[in-house]
């Protein structure tokens, strides 16, 4: 749990990085983490049985427990997640509202 917050730091750095990327790179990547994941499943599964060892000794409860472990059905489904949203239209630069101020400044709200 140390390294929760590094990740997280990690995360945010990351999605900064990948924001002004091309729709087409960040879709690539989606794709290659669905591959990855269906490539790697025994080694994501193997992975987690250790998690869920060190959860269990750490005594977390049941309904966490089920929620932490992953079975096949469960890679393939995180899989097709990053597929699915490879396939979403892209975000980032979307204007969201816009107007034009009394004074003749435009305003835009931009994701």
């Amino acid at each position: 749990m140390d390294d929760v917050p590094a990740l997280c730091r990690r995360a945010r750095a990351a999605s900064r990085a990948l924001g002004p990327r091309s729709r087409e790179s960040k879709d690539a990547a989606l794709r290659a983490v669905a591959d990855g994941l269906r490539r790697r499943a025994g080694q994501v599964l193997a992975a987690n049985e250790v998690d869920l060892a060190a959860a269990r000794a750490a005594g977390t409860s049941a309904a966490q427990l089920d929620r932490l472990a992953l079975d096949a059905r469960r890679v393939e489904q995180m899989a097709s997640a990053a597929e699915q949203v490879a396939a979403l239209e892209d975000p980032v630069g979307a204007v969201l509202s816009e107007w034009t101020r009394p004074d003749g400044l435009r305003v835009r709200r931009v994701r």
